[in-house]
C-alpha cells in the first residue's frame, strides 16, 4: 500500500510460509486509493462485506490482520488455514521467524526504524539511517 504505512515480512522454505504483521491493526484492504479508484469492484466488494454478505475468508481483506500466520503450501496453496496456533507447527514457527529475525539484521532492514526518525539526527551526531546502513556496529557482542 504506497499511500498508507503497513509492514510485514515473510519468510518460507519452499513447503512451508511464515508472516509476522507489524502492523496488525491495518486491515488488507481498507484506505487503499488505487483499489478504490481504479478498481471499481472493490466498492462494491466492500459494500458487500458492510452488509454481512461475505463469507468469513472473503471477510479478512477488511479485517485486521493476526501478528502472525503460519502455512503448508503443499496442503494449502492459496495460505487459507494458518497452522501458528497448531502445537504440532509450534517449533517450525519459532524457527522461521528466528530466521526471519536473522535476515533482518543481516540486511540491515529498516523497515523498523519510522520514516520520520530517519531525518533526525541521533545523539551520536549521526542520522540513523545513514548509521544503520554504514556496516558500524552499535552493539558490542556480549553486552
Amino acid at each position: 500500500m504506497t499511500e498508507r504505512y503497513d509492514f510485514s515480512r515473510a519468510v518460507t522454505d519452499g513447503k512451508y510460509y511464515y508472516i509476522q504483521y507489524f502492523m496488525p491493526h491495518r486491515p488488507r484492504g481498507r484506505d487503499s486509493w488505487y483499489g478504490y479508484q481504479v478498481q471499481a469492484n472493490w466498492r462494491a466488494y466492500e459494500a458487500a462485506y458492510e452488509a454481512g454478505n461475505t463469507n468469513e475468508i472473503q471477510s479478512l481483506f477488511y479485517e485486521p490482520k493476526p501478528l502472525e500466520q503460519f502455512f503448508d503450501t503443499g496442503a494449502d496453496p492459496w495460505q487459507v488455514d494458518s497452522l501458528v496456533e497448531q502445537s504440532a507447527s509450534k517449533a517450525r514457527v519459532k524457527s522461521m521467524s528466528e530466521e526471519m529475525d536473522r535476515w533482518m539484521v543481516e540486511t540491515r532492514d529498516v523497515g523498523l526504524i519510522p520514516e520520520l526518525d530517519w531525518a533526525i539526527p541521533s545523539a551520536s551526531s549521526m542520522m540513523p539511517l545513514p548509521y544503520f546502513l554504514s556496516g558500524e556496529r552499535w552493539v558490542e557482542d556480549g553486552k
